[in-house]
Order: structure tokens, then C-alpha cells, then sequence
């Protein structure tokens, strides 16, 4: 099954979940020129529903998407020029939830974001150049902030981008690796 005709770059992530009936999720673009669109096919691969979630030439990357523990879905990606850290929440019938909102403005496209098992969901993220900051921000299941943009690693050094993954551990801490 196509998802979409459009040439996604090889370092994007391809973002796909898959629903406990066997529905499958996919977060591409929206085309060849850029945009966001949400897709729901059946176990079969048949086109069940679609959420245009941007439709202008915005190009995306680090597509991310993934359930709430109230079973929303969490659409995640950085715009690029300059890279602006974005989220959206859905139903799983594709409603939307919370419109396309903006996190922050961040020196990388890399930010990370992952679902948190007592609700919500962590957002890690570089917002400058100087200081060379990782800084997380949390959110509760409908898209409202929880706990602002607080730095949890101030790196050494003069330069660079930070590339950024988060997940949460069974113990329910969460862990957060940066390349830079």
C-alpha cells in the first residue's frame, strides 16, 4: 500500500503505530512539497481515514508519533527554517484533540518526545546555540503544559547541534540520550 507519493529524507523517522485492533497509524508528509497528514488503514492496508494536519510546503522532520495512556494519539515534529518543535493530539478516529501547537523554537530538528505512563508525554529539546542547553517540558493527555521548559544538561563547549532521544523506563524514570 502507498502511504504517499512524496521522497522523504533517508534520516527522517517514519512514524507508524499500530492500534490494538490492527489499525495502522502513519505520520507523513503531506507531499513532494512539505505538510504533515495522519493515516489510519485497516489490519488489510485499506485507506480507512486521513487528518490533513498541515497542508502549506512546511518541510518536517523527526516525525514521532505515539499513544497517550487515555489512548489519544500524539502527533510530534520539528519544522524546519528555523526548526520549530511542534505537537498535535488525536482521537483514534482521527478528531482532532489539540490543534498543531508550537513547543518551542529549537537550534536542532532532533527533539524527542515519548508518552508518560501516568499520562501525558516528556518533550526533550536544544532551544539555542549559547548556552548549549537540553531542556525537557511535559504535557498532560489534552496538550496543556504541565511543567514548563526546565534545563536538564547544560553541555561544554562553543558549538553544535544536540540529537536528542527519550523514553521512559519501567521504573518510571526517564532516559534521555543526546549526540552532539
Amino acid at each position: 500500500t502507498q502511504v504517499v507519493a512524496a521522497t522523504t529524507t533517508a534520516y527522517y523517522r517514519q512514524a507508524l503505530l499500530r492500534g490494538d485492533d490492527g489499525s495502522i497509524y502513519t505520520l507523513t508528509v503531506q507531499n513532494t512539497s512539505g505538510g504533515l497528514i495522519l493515516s489510519k488503514y485497516s489490519a488489510a492496508g485499506a485507506l480507512l481515514t486521513k487528518a490533513d494536519i498541515d497542508t502549506s510546503s512546511t518541510s518536517y522532520r523527526a516525525h514521532q508519533i505515539f499513544f497517550l495512556s487515555n489512548g489519544s494519539i500524539c502527533v510530534f515534529a520539528s519544522s524546519s527554517s528555523p526548526y520549530t518543535i511542534r505537537f498535535a493530539i488525536y482521537d483514534t478516529n482521527l478528531t482532532a484533540i489539540k490543534s498543531m501547537t508550537t513547543i518551542a523554537t529549537a537550534l536542532s530538528a532532533y527533539s524527542s518526545a515519548c508518552a508518560l505512563s501516568g499520562g501525558g508525554f516528556a518533550v526533550v529539546f536544544q532551544p539555542s546555540a549559547t548556552p548549549l542547553l537540553s531542556q525537557l517540558v511535559t504535557y498532560d493527555n489534552l496538550g496543556d503544559a504541565v511543567l514548563p521548559a526546565t534545563t536538564i544538561w547544560t553541555r561544554t563547549g562553543t558549538s553544535g547541534a544536540q540529537y536528542h532521544r527519550l523514553a521512559q523506563l519501567s521504573d518510571g524514570n526517564l532516559v534521555v540520550t543526546a549526540s552532539s
